[in-house]
């Protein structure tokens, strides 16, 4: 997906094991949909100067002091319903 931010306002919820850390985050303030929103390699949403905020969960896999996996998942229904993106009822 094509939105970057850095969360401005502290985590939410951080969990660590021995080889998983988590971290749950809710992306600061209301952000401004400014830039290209790229859902798929042939569907690019162009910017609607809408507003919103974004919530979501990273986790990390370690092996030894390394990260082996980065998972990024971040509720895109919620985004696309505050850009007004989705089918009214």
């Amino acid at each position: 997906m094509g939105l970057m931010f850095r969360p401005r306002r502290p985590l939410m919820r951080v969990a660590a094991g021995a080889a998983t850390a988590t971290v749950a985050y809710k992306a600061g303030q209301r952000r401004i949909h400014s830039g290209p929103l790229v859902v798929d390699e042939d569907v690019v949403i162009d910017p609607t100067g809408g507003r919103f905020t974004l919530r979501g969960v990273t986790v990390a896999d370690f092996e030894g002091d390394r990260i082996r996996a980065f998972r990024q998942y971040w509720d895109e229904a919620s985004l696309l319903e505050q850009l007004q993106l989705l089918p009214t009822e």
